[in-house]
């Protein structure tokens, strides 16, 4: 940052070091503001930091820097290639300039009132390619939220499918259709390769979400047929058929209850023993033969077959009610085969029940022959075992088909979820594929449009790099005017035959600018120009001298929101200012920051000291001799700083002089006596019209002397811009004396009270004047 100049020759009625004064305490601030009165020698400073680094000097005077870089401090000719910064200067000299260059064509660009019809139709080319730009982006911003619809309606059928599969399958793989483990990637591969022929039937759905559910089953291990049912039926019918070898005797075969009898006493008696059962006589030989012959061994062997058969009959049948207690129910099955297993079972029992009946009535045959074991029975088979067998071979085929299936029924599982899932996919693969299809659509018009809008932004760039830099600044000038100035009235703009550029003031074009309005294009060109190819800001020092100067009050609170907008982002700003009310702005933003700043300098920061963040410095002349003015620069006195407005501060400074003996400041007191002149007759006469007119009302409301209000009159237009710009011949110290205490006599006769409270507002003395009117 630069810190200070001086330069080997006076320059402009500048001190050759005019920052000499108070040594380290008096140097530029990364922001710095400078507050002093006309004539004090602030635009002589900002004109030798404009011309001095031009190759021919400043009128002939070499400037030497101070700058600070990298935390060191070193001397720089302000001419010298080695000067690291770029130094942009704003002053009432480069208004002239500037507005010479920009409106009147003196420079080597063509003025903005003579651009040629090139920059119109560029113009033209421009709102031509805007207008497109608007359109293209307006159908891009609908394409993009059609395809922003698309893309949540693809998501939302995505998540329909993923919570129905999850809905229908989890109670069977709760780990595998779970929310986080089903993920919407194999939900969308799925979608992708899916169609319609997929779906099921509502029954088929059950059939498979049965089967995807189903927990594992085991094999089933039975024997389905009790052993040797054939040759026991075979047997039986054999037994009872069979012809017994013995020879019968008819009265015992008539008398059942004797030849049961007879048959047990043959078997203890003996031949020639004595009758056991009539203890008189002798059982004969031949009698004994013929019992014998009756009751022969085949006899014995048929009853014991019929009787053997009769239990293997009963076990039999034991055992088909056993098998029919021991078959498990169908839910022991797998699901696929629960169905007909059951209808099976049912046939099976039916088959059972009939057989059992039938083994009854084969026991009744048993039982006949027993009765009459010498009587063959010629029996037919009923065919029960041919039924039984039947449904045992169809139950049998399905416990076969279930456990054959145990062993592949993981992969059953999963077939049957890939069935439900395919199902599911399928029940929204035709909207998904509309969506899809919706989606490519606008995606193809997506890239389509943004090379649509970059072709055409390149178009419109292209055109506007082709404008001349003064049609892009007149521009960029209008539209500052507005945003700040709030200048409806005046506006730079396309000229009416279409051929160029005017600056127009209330729709009509301005054949001369006022000094307001002059100034105002001239800051507004000056601040956009900072933004040129070239500039940088981190380099940049910018020095704006008077950006108020002829502004009203409006255009004052504009100006400096303009300046705090442009000017911030610079490495090193310096401002100038005679206006009070701005000095104050300035201040009051830059508060924090210089109050910190000063902290650190009393504590002794080397670093705050050498470059401080914001300095506030005071312009001042001072008269080393007679004829002679030597501007410097001197710390802001504290007492500047603490008061309320530039009134309190004009009040004190031209009574202090006025009362003071050995004041060297008063010949330039005489402009902020004016002024200070217009802020009382302001506060005293606020509906009066102009200056006169207030006067009058303040002399008539009280007892000041005419003689007095005439000269105080006339002392104000010797030094006022507005009522009389001719400004009175130079005025010695004695006559510029009187002159101001004639002011505060006519303050104070005008207000004795108000005179006396601001005198114990700014801390003076309330002097009292030997002032009579016949020696005005």
């Amino acid at each position: 940052m630069l810190r200070t100049i001086a330069t080997d020759q006076a320059f402009r009625g500048l001190r050759r070091a005019p920052f000499a004064t108070a040594a380290e305490s008096c140097v530029l601030g990364y922001t710095t503001i400078i507050y002093g009165r006309n004539g004090a020698g602030k635009t002589s400073l900002s004109e030798l930091l404009r011309i001095g680094g031009m190759p021919a000097g400043a009128d002939g005077s070499t400037v030497t820097a101070s700058v600070r870089q990298n935390n060191q401090n070193k001397q720089v000719r302000l001419q010298s290639p080695d000067f690291p910064y770029s130094v942009h200067v704003y002053n009432r000299l480069y208004v002239q300039e500037s507005l010479g260059l920009f409106l009147e064509g003196r420079g080597h660009s063509e003025p903005i009132v003579k651009l040629g019809k090139r920059s119109v139709e560029a113009a033209q080319k421009i709102l031509l390619f805007e207008e497109a730009g608007v359109r293209l982006r307006k159908w891009h911003k609908e394409v993009r939220s059609a395809l922003v619809a698309a893309r949540k309606s693809v998501d939302m059928r995505e998540g329909i499918v993923k919570s129905k599969v999850i809905e229908l399958l989890s109670p069977g793989d709760a780990g595998r259709y779970g929310t986080a483990t089903y993920r919407i990637d194999v939900v969308r591969k799925r979608m992708h390769k899916a169609d319609g022929s997929d779906r099921l039937t509502d029954e088929n759905v059950a059939k498979w979400v049965a089967v995807a559910n189903a927990f594992s089953r085991d094999a089933i291990d039975i024997v389905l047929e009790p052993e040797g049912i054939s040759n026991l039926v075979e047997r039986v019918y054999n037994i009872v058929a069979r012809s017994v070898d013995a020879e019968p005797l008819e009265y015992l075969r008539a008398e059942k209850t004797r030849e049961a009898w007879t048959e047990v006493g043959v078997s203890i008696h003996d031949e020639g023993s004595a009758c056991l059962f009539c203890q008189n006589g002798t059982v004969s030989a031949d009698l004994l033969a013929a019992y014998r012959a009756h009751f022969s061994d085949s006899l014995a062997t048929l009853r014991q077959d019929l009787q053997t058969s009769k239990s293997d009959l009963l076990a039999w049948r034991e055992s088909w009610v056993q098998l029919m207690r021991d078959l498990p129910d169908e839910n022991s099955l797998l699901p696929v085969h629960q169905a007909d297993y059951a209808e099976c079972l049912l046939a099976l029992d039916g088959a059972v029940r009939n057989a059992i009946t039938a083994t009854v009535s084969v026991e009744s045959v048993i039982d006949k022959r027993a009765g009459d074991p010498l009587e063959p029975i010629a029996y037919a088979s009923p065919g029960f075992h041919v039924e039984t067998s039947s449904a045992l071979q169809a139950l049998n085929h399905v416990i076969t088909a279930h456990n054959e299936d145990c062993a592949t029924q993981d992969k059953a599982k999963r077939a049957a979820q890939d069935k439900i899932e395919a199902h599911v996919a399928a029940s929204e693969v035709l909207a998904y594929k509309e969506d899809g299809a919706r989606i490519m659509k606008a995606e193809r018009c997506n890239l389509a449009l943004i090379k649509a809008l970059g072709s055409n932004d390149a178009a419109l760039q292209a055109v506007k790099n082709s404008q001349q830099d003064t049609t892009i600044m007149a521009n960029r000038i209008d539209a500052t005017l507005q945003q700040y100035f709030d200048h409806d009235h005046l506006s730079v703009s396309v000229s009416k035959d279409g051929k160029g550029y005017v600056v127009m003031r209330s729709g009509h074009v301005a054949t001369a600018l006022s000094e307001g309005e002059s100034n105002s294009i001239a800051l507004c060109y000056f601040l956009e120009g900072l933004d040129a190819e070239g500039v940088r800001p981190e380099s940049s020092i910018v020095v704006i001298d008077d950006p108020v100067s002829s502004m009203d009050r409006e255009s004052l609170f504009a100006a400096f929101a303009l300046l705090d907008a442009k000017i911030s982002g610079v490495m090193q700003s310096i401002i100038f200012t005679h206006d009070y009310e701005l000095f104050r702005l300035l201040l009051r933003n830059k508060q924090t920051s210089y109050t910190k700043s000063q902290k650190k300098i009393s504590e002794g920061d080397a670093m705050e000291t050498a470059a401080p963040a914001v300095s506030v410095l005071e312009m001042v002349s001072m008269r080393p001799g007679a004829g002679a003015r030597e501007g410097s620069l001197r710390p802001m006195s504290r007492q500047l700083l603490s008061h309320a407005s530039e009134y309190h501060y004009l009040f004190k400074k031209v009574v202090s002089a006025v009362a003071s003996d050995q004041s060297d400041e008063l010949p330039l007191l005489g402009n902020a006596g004016r002024r200070l002149l217009e802020g009382f007759l302001s506060f005293k006469a606020p509906s009066a019209p102009d200056f006169q007119a207030k006067v009058n009302a303040v002399v008539k409301a009280s007892e000041v002397d005419s003689i007095v209000a005439t000269r105080v009159v006339k002392f104000a237009h010797a030094h006022s811009h507005r009522d009389d710009p001719s400004p009175a011949s130079g005025l010695d110290f004695p006559s510029i004396e009187l002159e101001l205490e004639a002011l505060m006599a006519f303050m104070q006769a005008a207000d004795g009270a108000h005179f006396s409270s601001m005198c114990a507002a700014v801390g003076v003395v309330e002097p009292e004047f030997d002032f009579k009117p016949t020696r005005l």
